[in-house]
């Protein structure tokens, strides 16, 4: 297994972290205006590391139902990202 393997299906533990500071900066978005969107951005990092890790190990995508609604709604929180990136250019 390669180092990008290992690192990227133990991605979960990356990304709870990267969660519990990003939904913080939703609690003390009036704290910190001009640096709570930058770290609200981590909920995309977050998402793509549990994505990753979900789709390497495996075991809770053993059920078609939750591998597909999963990876969809990712899928369309890419989609969003991106429009909202973009729409104005």
């Amino acid at each position: 297994m390669g180092r990008f393997q290992i690192f990227f299906s133990t991605g979960g533990r990356v990304a709870l972290p990267i969660l519990y500071v990003a939904a913080g900066a939703v609690l003390f978005r009036r704290a910190i205006p001009g640096h709570w969107r930058l770290l609200h951005l981590l909920m995309y990092l977050a998402l793509f590391f549990a994505v990753v890790h979900g789709n390497l190990i495996g075991t809770d995508f053993s059920f078609p139902v939750i591998m597909v609604v999963f990876n969809g709604l990712a899928l369309a929180a890419a989609g969003v990202f991106l429009f909202r990136r973009y729409k104005n250019r």
